[in-house]
């Protein structure tokens, strides 16, 4: 079997710090809930907070080390972050910026005013650049203003910003290292690869596991009020279709009726007022924006399956499961590589209750 190859770089000029082999690794991906992996090695010269590059083939793993321990003279277990963990950091963000431009801008601008052009130079990131791929408009995640008519507020920018853009619009995050420019770029957009259509039930599937989420216990009717008036007649009541959309369109519903109620307002902010009805229709984008991939479907396969090829599907990428007679659409949301297989997750579901996204 061909070795991985392992880089360790200083994150403050991209300088080489060491490079290795290692043999098999396991690893675990998750985009909506990023993991810590961990790897075992020689690697004396290795210090906490460098780049971990480790590739071979298609695969390709860019992480930031975030411990080191040893309890073997010369042998380290070195923990590490998806470089994408850097993100998790608060934000000050304009809630105007919801339904203006596209998502994918907004994401680009955020990333460069505070890693790549922000002030204060220390905390930019050497290399980083950021690139668009698609354009999403019509976008919002309901944010709202923690002061009433000051339209900003402080948000978790991989909760709530990128994970919801996968988990809502599929607009994902790419990240290519390229050590030899010592660039680190990022591609921001929608996988433009073509829907892949997987048959769970083939011989060549070691396990399955499709959970998928009875949308007939899943509230199906949402009414809005203002709290201006809170007057039922001028209530907004949105409706989920039998095909996962929803509209305010009264007909081919989910049923039983299982309903829920909320509030909004109009926003009075001088230089962007929204009236109670765009309120209403970015509260109602919010809640059932999260139905299309609202599932768990795990299938593992060897990671040399000539099928699958696992190593060949995208995160974000749309995928149509067939399993026992049904089609499931969902698309890839992370992936766990163990010594000869790899296990491919798609949607947004999480079992773990450490995990679990509402």
């Amino acid at each position: 079997m061909i070795p991985y190859n392992v880089d360790f770089f200083n994150p403050v000029d991209f300088s080489l710090r060491l490079h290795a082999n290692v043999d098999a690794i396991e690893y675990s991906y998750d985009y909506l809930s990023p993991d810590s992996n961990e790897i075992e090695m020689m690697a004396g010269n290795v210090v906490k907070n460098d780049y971990i590059y480790i590739y071979r083939g298609n695969e390709k793993y860019f992480g930031i080390v975030t411990g080191i321990s040893s309890d073997t003279p010369g042998l380290y277990k070195i923990r590490y972050d998806d470089f994408l963990s850097v993100f998790k950091s608060e934000i000050l963000f304009d809630t105007n910026l919801q339904g203006t431009g596209t998502l994918e801008d907004t994401i680009k601008s955020l990333i460069e005013r505070y890693w790549v052009n922000n002030s204060d130079t220390i905390q930019n990131v050497f290399g980083l650049s950021v690139a668009t791929t698609s354009s999403t408009t019509s976008w919002g995640f309901n944010l709202k203003s923690d002061t009433e008519n000051m339209h900003h507020c402080i948000v978790d920018f991989y909760d709530s910003i990128i994970a919801r853009a996968l988990e809502k619009y599929g607009v994902r995050i790419l990240v290519a290292p390229n050590p030899q420019t010592k660039k680190i770029v990022l591609s921001v957009g929608v996988c433009e690869s073509q829907d892949k259509y997987i048959e769970s039930d083939l011989s060549n599937v070691i396990s399955k596991n499709v959970v998928i989420k009875d949308t007939d216990n899943t509230i199906n009717k949402l009414v809005v009020y203002n709290t201006e008036n809170y007057n039922a007649s001028s209530a907004r009541a949105y409706f989920l279709h039998t095909d996962g959309s929803y509209s305010r369109t009264n007909s081919d519903r989910v049923t039983p009726v299982k309903f829920d109620i909320t509030t909004t307002a109009p926003d009075k902010n001088e230089e962007a007022p929204k009236t109670f009805e765009q309120m209403a229709d970015a509260a109602a984008e919010d809640f059932f924006g999260k139905i299309k991939y609202n599932n768990l479907i795990e299938i593992e396969v060897l990671s040399d399956d000539p099928l699958v090829k696992p190593d060949e599907i995208e995160i974000g990428q749309a995928v149509k499961v067939i399993s026992d007679g049904s089609i499931y659409t969902s698309m890839l949301t992370g992936r766990r590589i163990k010594a000869a297989s790899t296990l491919l997750i798609f949607g947004s579901i999480r079992l773990d209750l450490t995990k679990r996204r509402k």
